[in-house]
């Protein structure tokens, strides 16, 4: 915002420039007797010339400041009668929209130096120009002061709103900036939980039921494969997955019976696919421990707009609303996994009827 402002101030100084003196030029030659026509209309031509130069740049002001000092200077040239301390001049105009511009585009210093120069510029065109009835037109020199502070004052209150407003939008986006990051690390948190849930927790669990009385292989390779999930970061680097394959790692990874119902490639990036990779795994690692059955159908269709996969047996099913929310298998592993990769997943059972898990990801 506070440069935004300091452009405007530098379009508003050029503006009103330009737009005072092209119209007090021809005015200043109509204003004069046809004497000092000639003289007023070549100080006014030279003024229109410099003008329509330096508003375009604006970058030499302590130039234009001289040009304008010695417009004053030439009052007696380019003023007629009581014009001269009667505050109808025409370099009073001009002198006047110079003090107050220079406060828009130029240092406190040089605003208040150029006002004290205009002033005493003016007051001695004034002198030359009428020597006896100066004094008279001494208050102008207070209309130039008062105008020039006006204008610096407005500055100074629209830059310190300016100012106060970038440090409230640089405030808000590091604000923004740190709830992402919370919100980052929290779902980094609610994944790592999930993996956990998945991997070791369960495998150990096991153990300490004594679901496995003794040594096992199977169980050798699945805390293997648990610790590969813990340590590495697989497919994160690859832009599409094929669903199918991972999906078939995942059924022979499973202690039951899977009957794969897939057909065709359905091509899904890499989040998505990790994403309903590690949910169909989890759900069949429930089946297994929890439905009692032998069998699960896993199937995939690819729509259109989504894939489609979907979880089903026959078992002895749930009542999915006694689910508590903390169980991190089906609210965490399965739910919660969907959605922070912007799917979802729905489950359905009932008592004795059997469960489908049914996962869908939007695609395009």
């Amino acid at each position: 915002m506070e440069r935004a402002l300091e452009r405007f101030g530098l379009r508003y100084a050029a503006v009103a420039r330009i737009a005072v003196v092209f119209v007090c030029a021809p005015l200043a030659v109509l204003a004069v007797p046809p004497d000092m026509r000639l003289s007023t209309a070549a100080v006014a031509v030279l003024l229109v010339l410099w003008t329509s130069a330096y508003v375009f740049l604006l970058r030499h002001p302590g130039v234009d400041l001289v040009v304008i000092i010695g417009l004053c200077v030439t009052q007696p040239w380019t003023v007629f009668g009581s014009a001269v301390y009667d505050g109808t001049s025409w370099t009073l105009v001009v002198s006047t929209i110079a003090a107050a511009a220079y406060q828009w585009h130029t240092s406190l210093t040089f605003g208040l130096v150029a006002t004290a120069l205009l002033v005493g510029a003016h007051v001695a065109g004034t002198v030359i120009a009428a020597p006896m009835e100066w004094s008279a037109g001494l208050p102008l020199c207070v209309w130039i002061v008062a105008t020039a502070g006006l204008s610096r004052g407005l500055f100074g209150i629209l830059r310190r709103a300016a100012r106060t407003t970038d440090q409230l939008h640089a405030q808000e986006e590091r604000e923004r900036r740190e709830a992402a990051v919370a919100a980052a690390r929290r779902a980094d948190h609610r994944e790592f939980l999930a993996l956990l849930h998945d991997t070791t927790a369960t495998t150990l669990l096991m153990v300490g039921m004594g679901t496995v009385p003794r040594r096992e292989m199977w169980l050798c390779e699945q805390a293997d494969r648990d610790l590969e999930v813990l340590t590495e970061a697989p497919l994160t680097t690859v832009d599409s997955v094929d669903l199918p394959a991972l999906l078939d790692g995942a059924a022979r990874e499973s202690r039951l019976n899977v009957r794969q119902e897939m057909s065709g490639s359905v091509a899904l990036p890499s989040a998505a696919a990790i994403a309903l990779f590690l949910a169909t795994r989890e759900a069949l690692t429930n089946a297994w421990r929890h439905a009692g059955v032998s069998e699960v159908v896993l199937r995939l269709v690819g729509h259109q707009d989504r894939a489609v996969v979907e979880v089903v047996d026959e078992g002895r099913g749930f009542d999915p609303a006694r689910v508590s929310p903390g169980a991190h298998g089906l609210s965490g592993s399965i739910v919660g996994r969907l959605a922070r990769a912007g799917g979802r997943a729905i489950v359905e059972s009932r008592d004795g009827r059997g469960t489908t898990v049914r996962l869908e990801w939007p695609r395009g």
